[in-house]
């Protein structure tokens, strides 16, 4: 009695064969590792995460000086871009 080798160059290229010969079930193949791949994704990174994410009871303190200086600027900005917004420009194409 011997013991049979597979050959998986053969096994893939027959089923290659058989899926190409019969084209709704390639169709129906390719949609079901389709499925099993969002299953898994599902799966893992739904499914598996945690139920409850517990917030840190940490305080949050903020420079004033720095803050004053952050919104000035952003007001400046704004002001710079409203500005903008009334300027008048020629026509190029008269």
């Amino acid at each position: 009695m011997s013991i049979r080798s597979i050959n998986f160059k053969n096994f893939f290229v027959s089923i290659g064969l058989f899926l190409a010969k019969r084209k709704f079930l390639f169709l129906i193949f390719l949609g079901l590792i389709a499925l099993g791949y969002l299953g898994a994704i599902i799966y893992f990174f739904v499914l598996q995460s945690p139920a409850q994410i517990q917030p840190t009871a940490k305080n949050v303190s903020l420079n004033k000086q720095l803050y004053e200086r952050v919104i000035s600027s952003l007001s400046a900005r704004k002001a710079e871009f409203d500005a903008e917004a009334t300027k008048t420009y020629p026509d190029p194409f008269n």
